[in-house]
C-alpha cells in the first residue's frame, strides 16, 4: 500500500514539475499593445489576429450605430464569437487610445 502511495505521489511531483518546465519556457504573451474597439480605423483592427477587411468592416459598421460600452460586446457583431473575443480580449480595449502597432505572433 505505501508503495502505490509513493508511486502516485511521485507521479504528482514529476507532472508538477513538467508544468512548471512548460511555464518556464513558454514565451513572453504580453500584447505589443491595445486595439480601441471604439475609434480604431480598419487598419488597426486588421491588426488584430483573425480579423481581416470583412470583420473589421463589420466592427466599424456596429459601433457606428451604436459605441461599444465593454470588450465582450464585440460579439454582437455577425462573425465574431465568443471564442474569437475570449483569444483578443488581452489585445482588445473600449478606453484609451490605440497602442497597437504591428500584428502579434501567433502563439501556438
Amino acid at each position: 500500500m505505501q508503495t502505490k502511495r509513493r508511486v502516485v505521489v511521485l507521479m504528482i511531483l514529476m507532472t508538477w514539475m513538467v508544468g512548471q518546465a512548460q511555464a518556464q519556457s513558454r514565451p513572453n504573451t504580453r500584447p505589443a499593445g491595445v486595439v480601441n474597439i471604439n475609434t480604431a480605423s480598419m487598419d488597426q483592427l486588421e491588426l488584430l489576429p483573425g480579423i481581416g477587411p470583412g470583420r473589421a468592416s463589420r466592427i466599424v459598421s456596429f459601433r457606428s450605430l451604436k459605441p461599444f460600452r465593454r470588450v465582450v460586446e464585440l460579439s454582437r457583431v455577425k462573425g465574431i464569437g465568443r471564442k474569437t473575443v475570449r483569444r483578443l480580449k488581452v489585445y482588445l480595449t473600449v478606453e484609451g487610445p490605440t497602442t497597437l502597432s504591428r500584428r502579434p505572433p501567433k502563439v501556438p
